[in-house]
């Protein structure tokens, strides 16, 4: 069958479906035990949800395109820009139905770039591109028509990007991309600053030519999920801002644990989800108006333990392949 027909003729039944079989999970990791003898199943990660067919699997799992940014100024901008791009792999900073599907601006944009891969039906009518003015995804903006467009490499600074990243009209773009495009709450204002810093640091002086993809590995997701905890644990932060960063880290703790299966990792999704239901508890302090404790969780311990079993895990290509291969 065409599947663009399909994209044409069934746009919102099968987004919606999809959309309310993400809106029943949490940003917590949900502990489903031990799988016995069952193989891992790859096809159960939730970003292959929006990766077109016939595309490669393996390597839209475990890589990333190589990014474009510029070095930073000074440490204090290089931790500005780290926070930000944290907040834009993050299904936190955008809302309705693309937060519960766990979309977020990375899904389009991979490590800043495009993604030529991308297709989502009733949203994409050839890989690569994405209704901006979807009544699917914004209240808003929705137009009511199907009309996708080529989704853009951000570092480009090409077509109708705004090339000015500092102004008051790139900070506008931002807030009418998240707010409405997306249906997403006003962020924090450091969380706004933060992206922004983060896109401005995106260039095309930056793009090395034949530079090799950034392995997205184990070691990717444990730095953004720490970043996001250091982000809601900093001093003289705001309510809002820490809210916004533990949910960060325990969206970011799910990647983590949908990718640890098979009964042989049983202990460290454990060790995952307490995490995570630590870090909720905090949340759950902040928002009752009580002084949560930020005691620091053993990063460097749950370091260890994952990477001792990490290449048994679905961040291994080889594991990851044989996953496939047995479904």
């Amino acid at each position: 069958m065409d599947r663009r027909r399909q994209v044409v003729t069934l746009p919102l039944r099968r987004i919606w479906a999809a959309a309310l079989v993400a809106a029943a999970c949490s940003s917590a990791p949900q502990d489903t035990g031990p799988t016995g003898d069952a193989p891992p199943k790859a096809s159960d990660i939730r970003s292959l949800r929006w990766l077109a067919d016939g595309k490669d699997r393996v390597k839209f799992l475990t890589e990333l395109p190589a990014a474009c940014e510029t070095p930073a100024a000074a440490p204090e901008q290089a931790e500005q820009r780290l926070r930000g791009k944290i907040a834009f792999e993050s299904p936190a900073l955008l809302g309705g139905t693309a937060a519960r599907m766990e979309l977020a601006c990375a899904s389009c944009h991979r490590n800043g770039r495009g993604n030529p891969d991308f297709f989502l039906e009733g949203l994409s009518d050839k890989p690569g591109t994405a209704d901006v003015t979807s009544s699917v995804m914004s209240k808003v903006r929705g137009d009511g028509n199907f009309n996708p467009v080529v989704i853009p490499d951000i570092a480009m600074r090409d077509g109708h990007q705004i090339k000015d990243r500092t102004g008051a009209e790139f900070r506008a773009k931002v807030h009418g991309l998240v707010e409405q495009e997306f249906d997403g709450q006003v962020p924090p204002p450091a969380v706004t600053d933060a992206v922004i810093a983060y896109l401005d640091g995106l260039a095309p002086s930056a793009c090395v030519a034949g530079a090799p993809p950034v392995p997205f590995d184990l070691g990717y997701d444990l730095d953004a999920a720490e970043a996001a905890w250091t982000a809601a644990a900093g001093p003289k932060l705001d309510e809002a801002t820490r809210l916004f960063y533990l949910r960060v880290a325990r969206l970011r703790l799910a990647r983590i644990f949908e990718r640890f299966v098979g009964p042989d990792l049983a202990p460290q999704r454990r060790e995952v989800l307490s995490l995570s239901s630590r870090l909720g508890e905090m949340a759950a302090t902040l928002r009752a108006g009580q002084i949560a404790a930020f005691t620091d969780p053993d990063w460097k311990g749950l370091r260890e333990s994952l990477n001792r079993v990490a290449a048994k895990s679905l961040y291994n290509p080889d594991i990851v392949r044989a996953a496939f291969a047995q479904e």
